[in-house]
């Protein structure tokens, strides 16, 4: 196996459950994400936090083409979250922020 194989497939098990990746929900679909959650000083609004933010790394094949608003799903949490930009084009995917509203609807 050369260079190019061994890089692609280290990636592909940073994807996987037992490694850095998790199962997600990407627009309904099923498809495993590298997440990573906080929280964003620049949305805190004294005592009530505005939004909470992360980042998420899923792969070209799984999402070609992420769009704003997109609605992400995390395991074992029902509460949607949005993509809302996408940080950076990488070799084999996209690292794109999330983010969900702490707002309280009447």
């Amino acid at each position: 196996m050369g260079l190019r194989e061994n890089m692609r497939a280290a990636l592909d098990r940073m994807y996987q459950p037992d490694q850095l990746g998790e199962e997600i929900r990407y627009n309904a679909a099923a498809i495993d994400a590298v997440v990573k959650l906080g929280e964003n000083p620049a949305v805190d609004s004294g005592r009530h936090k505005l939004a909470e933010v992360g980042t998420l790394r899923v792969r070209a094949s799984d999402v070609p083409a992420p769009a704003y608003r997109d609605v992400v799903l995390l395991a074992d949490d029902p509460e949607p979250w949005h993509m809302t930009r996408i940080l950076r084009r990488t070799s084999d995917g996209w690292l794109l922020r999330i983010e969900r509203s702490r707002r309280r609807t009447p």
